[in-house]
């Protein structure tokens, strides 16, 4: 939580030399390499500097990422959505929400289905290959 401030902090700043496109590319490129470090490999001991280090990385980046798309979002929506009750913050909130919800329920999903040992790889190796469809996306839609 202390390193995130300070990562918006510069995210804003980078944000006025920076196209918002060209801020979640990179940070979506950030993702991608914390998640490759995340995964526990047969050959190589996994340790706890690794998961700290990975982790903080994979976290800041997902932070960061959502202030840049909310940014982006903010100067692409129409104006009669930024009005009532059911306006564009309160739509990112909610569907934050859900994502956060759906990502707790995999992690069981996970741990019942593949076993406690097949955590860390078994939801960091998904959001991987998300995380790298995204990376493809944004390369084809950029």
């Amino acid at each position: 939580g202390v390193l995130i401030f300070p990562a918006n902090l510069y995210l804003a700043k980078l944000s006025y030399r920076y196209d918002d496109r060209d801020i979640i590319w990179f940070i979506t490129l950030v993702m991608l390499f914390g998640l490759v470090g995340m995964l526990a490999y047969p050959i190589l001991p996994y340790t706890i500097m690794q998961y700290i280090v990975f982790g903080v990385a994979v976290f800041i980046a997902t932070n960061v990422l959502e202030g840049a798309c909310m940014s982006l979002l903010s100067k692409t929506i129409p104006a009669s959505y930024a009005r009532g009750t059911f306006n564009s913050g309160f739509l990112a909130t909610e569907s934050g929400t859900a994502g956060r919800a759906v990502g707790d329920m995999f992690i069981s999903y996970v741990g019942s289905v593949w076993g406690m040992d097949w955590i860390l790889n078994g939801t960091f190796g998904v959001l991987l290959g998300v995380t790298a469809v995204s990376v493809g996306l944004l390369k084809t839609a950029y």
